[in-house]
């Protein structure tokens, strides 16, 4: 045995006999009512975090909006969050994003893991094209477009005067609404059976306010 190992030995007897001496009950009135794991955390009750802002676009821009909702000119106000409700074993979460755009998202869960589980999700995609886009038409139902009553018909655009008066924007683009909708099931916890289903519905309007909007849903189911 070396020196050094001796030493240390040494010094672990008076402690190891002072422990030994004291009596259980001493041991016994520790208190740990205050004592929280810091590196493993339960949650348990509701806990949400909330944020709100704000932004400014300078000038109008298909390209640069598309998919992000800061298409027109102007302030935005945009609200972002999440939450979490724990109890025992059963989880319920949220997540919200971009509230205030074309390009909002919604998104909850809930239910008790290894058992079953609901969820709910939205969200908005906006597709914009061109906004510089003009046109003398006017939508007249049943994906028909017509001319101003007084529009005078010519062979060339110097001699249609009705032009400049009748011309209107059209930006060309469209906006789609996503809702997910899914839920799952564990049978038996000790076996490997499971179900679960899954529906997904679109519904797409277009910005010209003459292509008539259109809705799909697909469901998805497996066992």
């Amino acid at each position: 045995m070396s020196k050094s190992t001796r030493n240390t030995f040494s010094s672990l007897l008076p402690m190891a006999a002072l422990a030994a001496l004291l009596p259980v009950s001493v041991l016994a009135q520790v208190d740990t009512s205050d004592w929280k794991c810091e590196y493993c955390p339960f949650p348990d009750g509701y806990e949400a975090e909330v944020e709100a802002g704000a932004a400014a676009v300078s000038d109008d821009s298909a390209r640069i909006g598309s998919g992000n909702g800061y298409d027109d000119e102007g302030a935005y106000a945009n609200v972002n969050g999440e939450g979490l409700y724990a109890s025992g074993a059963y989880r319920l979460s949220w997540m919200a994003e971009d509230l205030g755009l074309d390009s909002r998202r919604f998104e909850m869960q809930a239910g008790k893991p290894g058992a079953f589980g609901v969820s709910l999700g939205y969200r908005e995609l906006p597709y914009r094209l061109f906004d510089t886009t003009r046109t003398v038409f006017a939508a007249a139902g049943n994906d028909a477009l017509r001319l101003p009553s007084d529009w005078v018909s010519s062979a060339n655009t110097q001699n249609m005067t009705g032009l400049a008066a009748a011309l209107q924007d059209r930006p060309i683009g469209s906006d789609r609404q996503i809702l997910d909708l899914g839920i799952d099931v564990e049978a038996l916890r000790s076996s490997a059976a499971q179900a679960s289903s899954r529906r997904r519905c679109c519904r797409a309007s277009s910005t010209t306010r003459r292509t008539p909007s259109t809705r799909a849903c697909v469901t998805h189911g497996v066992l």
